[in-house]
C-alpha cells in the first residue's frame, strides 16, 4: 500500500514539471444587462377603464417591449388609451387575448401615441377606434371593425380590417397599407386625408357629406377592387403637397356617382381600369391616365339619364379606343360630342339619340338599342371593319343635312345587321350617296332619298 503510495506521488511531481504550453486562465466574462419582456394581462379591476391605471393589469401598467394580452371581461366595457398614459406613448411587442388569439375587449384610443413593433401578433378581434392621437403600426396589425374619427393612423405596416370601417375624419399617413375587406362608409364632412398611404378598398364603399373633400398628398393612393359609391357632392382633393395622390380604380372596380345633384370634382390623378359610371349629377375628373392627347385610350365609362362626365374640362375626345354608354336622355359624356372615329365600343340606349358634329369613323362596334337613332349626316365616312348592331326600334340614319353632296362608304369589313331600321335620305342639295360594300343584313331598310349602292350579298326583310 505505501509503495502504491509512494508511485502516485512521484507520478504527481513528474506532471508538475511538464510544460504546459498555450494554457491559459479560465476567466468570466460578464454580460450586458436584460430584462425579458414582461407579459401584462388586463384585468379591468380598476375604477375606470383607463389603460394608465396600474390597477386594470395583473402586474402593473404596459411598458415598452411588453406582449400585451386583453380578453373581454365583465369588469369592463373598453380599454381606452388616452392623455393619461405616461410620457408621450408606449410601444409593445404584441397584443393579443392570449398570446395567440384576438384582443376580446373594444379598444378605443383618443390620445398619446400607441405603436405597434416588434414580433407581433397584433390582432384585434373586437374593434379598434382611434378618436384622437396615435396609432403607429410598425408591423402587420388585424381588425375586426375599425372607426376613424380625428387623430392620426400611420407606420410602414399593413393594416387589415375584416369587417367594416367608418371613416368620418383623421388621417392616414405613412408608408404603410390600409386594406379595408368589409364594408367602408366615408363622410367627407370633417376632410379625412390620405397622406403617402395606400388604401386598398375590397369590399366596397360609400362616400357622403357634401361640406368638405377626402384629401391626399405625397402621393398617396387609393386602390378600388369593388363597388365605390360617391353619394353625394364630396370631392377627392390634391392639397398640392408632394407628389400627386392617385386613385386606381382596378379591373374588378366600379366608381360611381349616384347622389347628389351637383358636382364632384376629382383632382386626384384618376386611373381606370374597371367602369366609371354616372347616375347624378357631374362628375368631373380633373385628367385620366386613359386620356392621351385627344384620344381616350380604354376603360369603360357609362352616363345615364340626366347625368354628366368630363374628362380634364371640356378636352376635346376626337377618337376612343374604350367601351363608352351613353343611358338616357341627357345622359352627356361631353368630351366625346365631337367623336370622329370609335375603334372601341359605342353604346346608346333607352332614348339617347346621337348625331357626332364632326365626320365619323367606326371601326369598332357601335350599338343602337330601342328608340334610339344614331344619325351620321357627314359625309365623306369610310368604315374599316365597323360593326353597326341595331335592335328592332334603333334606327341608324345616313343623311347628307347641310351638305351640298355627300357620300358615305361602308367598305367591305363593315357590317350592319339586327332587328332594325336602316334609313336613307338625301338631305342637302346634291343628294346623298351611301355605298354598302361590307355585310349588310338590316332588318328593314327606308329609302327616302338620296342613293344606296348595295353589294351583292345585301339582305334585309323589308325595303
Amino acid at each position: 500500500m505505501k509503495s502504491r503510495f509512494f508511485r502516485w506521488i512521484r507520478w504527481f511531481n513528474a506532471a508538475e514539471r511538464v510544460p504546459q504550453r498555450g494554457r491559459r486562465r479560465l476567466m468570466l466574462e460578464q454580460l450586458e444587462s436584460r430584462i425579458a419582456p414582461a407579459v401584462r394581462t388586463w384585468t379591468g379591476l380598476g375604477a375606470n377603464d383607463l389603460w394608465s391605471n396600474a390597477a386594470n393589469w395583473d402586474t402593473g401598467v404596459p411598458v415598452d417591449s411588453d406582449d400585451v394580452r386583453i380578453a373581454a371581461t365583465a369588469e369592463s366595457a373598453e380599454v381606452l388609451f388616452d392623455t393619461s398614459v405616461a410620457g408621450t406613448g408606449v410601444t409593445i411587442n404584441s397584443l393579443t387575448r392570449d398570446g395567440a388569439n384576438p384582443v376580446s375587449e373594444p379598444l378605443r384610443i383618443t390620445g398619446d401615441t400607441l405603436t405597434l413593433s416588434g414580433a407581433g401578433i397584433f390582432a384585434l378581434g373586437a374593434g379598434l377606434t382611434i378618436a384622437g392621437g396615435t396609432v403607429s403600426a410598425a408591423n402587420a396589425v388585424s381588425a375586426d371593425t375599425f372607426t376613424f374619427s380625428s387623430g392620426t393612423l400611420t407606420g410602414a405596416g399593413t393594416v387589415t380590417i375584416s369587417g367594416a370601417t367608418t371613416w368620418t375624419g383623421g388621417t392616414m399617413s405613412g408608408a404603410g397599407t390600409t386594406t379595408t375587406n368589409g364594408s367602408l362608409a366615408i363622410n367627407a364632412d370633417n376632410a379625412p386625408g390620405l397622406d403617402t398611404r395606400t388604401l386598398n378598398v375590397n369590399g366596397g364603399a360609400t362616400l357622403t357629406g357634401s361640406a368638405n373633400s377626402v384629401g391626399g398628398k405625397n402621393g398617396a393612393v387609393i386602390n378600388n377592387a369593388s363597388l365605390f359609391d360617391i353619394q353625394s357632392d364630396a370631392d377627392f382633393r390634391n392639397l398640392l403637397d408632394g407628389a400627386t395622390p392617385t386613385f386606381n380604380n382596378l379591373a374588378t372596380g366600379t366608381f360611381r356617382k349616384s347622389g347628389g345633384a351637383g358636382i364632384t370634382d376629382v383632382s386626384f390623378a384618376f386611373n381606370n381600369l374597371g367602369t366609371v359610371q354616372v347616375l347624378s349629377g357631374t362628375l368631373a375628373l380633373g385628367d385620366a391616365v386613359q386620356r392621351s392627347g385627344s384620344t381616350l385610350t380604354g376603360g369603360t365609362w357609362q352616363v345615364f339619364a340626366n347625368s354628366t362626365l368630363t374628362i380634364a374640362g371640356n378636352t376635346v375626345l376626337s377618337t376612343s379606343n374604350a367601351t363608352i354608354l351613353l343611358d338616357g336622355v341627357n345622359s352627356v359624356f361631353l368630351n366625346v360630342a365631337n367623336l370622329a372615329t370609335n375603334n372601341g365600343t359605342f353604346t346608346i340606349q333607352n332614348g339617347r339619340n346621337f348625331n357626332p358634329s364632326a365626320f365619323f369613323d367606326n371601326a369598332g362596334q357601335v350599338f343602337i338599342s330601342d328608340g334610339c337613332t344614331f344619325t351620321l349626316n357627314h359625309g365623306s365616312i369610310t368604315e374599316n371593319t365597323g360593326r353597326w348592331a341595331i335592335t328592332s326600334a334603333g334606327v341608324l340614319e345616313f343623311t347628307g343635312f347641310g351638305q351640298t353632296a355627300t357620300t358615305d362608304n361602308l367598305n367591305a369589313g363593315s357590317n350592319v345587321s339586327g332587328a332594325g331600321t336602316v334609313r336613307f335620305s338625301a338631305g342637302g342639295a346634291g343628294g346623298n350617296t351611301t355605298n354598302l360594300a361590307g355585310t349588310y343584313s338590316a332588318s328593314r331598310t327606308e329609302i327616302a332619298g338620296g342613293t344606296a349602292n348595295f353589294n351583292a350579298n345585301a339582305s334585309t326583310t323589308t325595303l
